[in-house]
């Protein structure tokens, strides 16, 4: 959890953008860009990738996440 906490509190506050979303009743998947800047990171944008299945009550059954980090 602690890993979590450090990497949520370097995100950019306002700057999370979703850039590109597809799906369907089943499926969805969602491309996000994340400005972080600060320890441990420093100055880094973070792309992902994340698929989500739904079970067949509308709920998440899983999830994916696949990401990148570009300096700067």
């Amino acid at each position: 959890m602690q890993g979590l906490i450090l990497f949520a509190q370097s995100i950019v506050p306002g700057s999370v953008r979703v850039t590109d979303s597809n799906g369907d009743d089943s499926c969805a998947l969602l491309m996000v860009t994340t400005p972080v800047d600060g320890p441990p990171f420093g100055k880094l944008t973070i792309h992902n990738a994340r698929l989500y299945r739904f079970d067949e009550n509308d709920k998440i059954a899983a999830e994916q996440v696949i990401f990148y980090t570009v300096p700067g």
